[in-house]
């Protein structure tokens, strides 16, 4: 989506609202802290960075003196921006997905991600709301140092082999990835090839072609909890501490699944071929330091270009529509120059890197 959005309407009942958030922001502090916790002043501003969702920046002073920066998620698919409201579902799924993530995984984790200060789940009355540490605006995508990237993939890594093996009373809540949806997901780019040109269709009809021959491999490579969309948009980096730099955002499509498939996000778009080896090289190394789990370099690359198939499709089903969106006709051009190198790429593994 758009990086930035023009200053929404004001939310009906804006003094209730800010009473309401004002509250529970106290409560889930008292809470964290394991003390009554006051605030004193409380500023809220709209963040003009905000995509999907409703975010707003909110500036607090404690009856203690202290200062606190808290970003402000609404998860209310009826509270979506103007672009987000065109094109996403709106029902509550993945909003909840992503409150409980922050409520019963992440908080639990020492993953470096914002820690949860409060939340507020009400759906019937319209309130589903997270408040989270604030870690800055500096997105990876802004950032053009290769070390920095080579960082993200090494968290991913650590990330997949933290949680291979959890128990399932841990990861109830989180969906999972299993054959019923890998088919699902040819069925649903089949069903809109009306939308297409000639050559997009006969681009897409190899690429289903492929992808159906190796679909039920997916099941079979190493499971963990995954973000789901591991891009640089979702990847903010902290000033410090250092040890915790890499901070990753948006949880709303984590799943219990294939654990490369964050490599393959993270990797793709318009990288070169020694670039995009490094990085999926970078993984490569901290996963097996990590897991104490050997693999072989071409095994691995042949995995990734079999999710690759996978995510492009995924990326490209709901851009196919017939649409003057902008936002939906550059994301279909950017998933299939994505899936003309993959097919390109079949069957040829990029050199490991020394």
């Amino acid at each position: 989506m758009p990086a930035h959005n023009t200053q929404p309407k004001a939310v009906e009942g804006d003094g209730e609202r800010t009473r309401l958030m004002r509250v529970t922001l106290e409560r889930g502090l008292t809470q964290v802290s394991g003390r009554p916790v006051r605030i004193r002043a409380f500023h809220s501003e709209f963040y003009p960075g905000s995509t999907s969702f409703r975010t707003e920046k909110l500036r607090v002073q404690l009856d203690d003196g202290r200062r606190l920066s808290v970003f402000f998620k609404d998860l209310n698919p009826r509270n979506l921006l103007h672009v987000a409201r065109r094109i996403r579902a709106r029902e509550l799924h993945s909003s909840r997905l992503e409150w409980r993530m922050y409520r019963a995984f992440l908080s639990s984790e020492r993953l470096g991600t914002p820690r949860l200060y409060a939340s507020l789940w009400q759906p019937q009355r319209g309130l589903t709301w997270l408040f989270l540490e604030d870690v800055g605006n500096l997105e990876l995508n802004f950032v053009g140092k290769l070390e920095i990237w080579l960082a993200a993939a090494r968290w991913a890594a650590r990330l997949h082999a933290m949680t291979r093996h959890l128990p399932p009373a841990r990861t109830r809540f989180i969906p999972r990835l299993g054959r019923a949806h890998y088919r699902g997901c040819a069925e649903e780019a089949e069903r809109r090839f009306s939308a297409l040109t000639q050559a997009e269709r006969r681009l897409m009809r190899q690429a289903l072609d492929q992808y159906r021959a190796r679909a039920h491999r997916l099941t079979e490579l190493p499971q963990s909890v995954i973000h789901g969309q591991f891009f640089g948009g979702n990847i903010l980096l902290r000033r410090w501490p250092a040890a915790q730099r890499i901070t990753v955002v948006d949880w709303e499509s984590a799943a219990y699944g294939p654990s490369y498939l964050d490599v393959v996000s993270l990797s793709s778009g318009r990288w070169t071929k020694r670039q995009k080896a490094a990085l999926r090289n970078a993984y490569f190394e901290e996963y097996q330091a990590a897991t104490g789990k050997r693999l072989e370099w071409e095994s691995f690359c042949r995995d990734l270009n079999d999710l690759g198939l996978y995510q492009a499709l995924t990326y490209l089903a709901p851009t196919m529509r017939k649409t003057s969106i902008r936002y939906l006709v550059a994301k279909r051009k950017r998933w299939i120059r994505e899936l003309r190198g993959l097919l390109e790429e079949r069957g040829v593994c990029s050199t490991r890197p020394d």
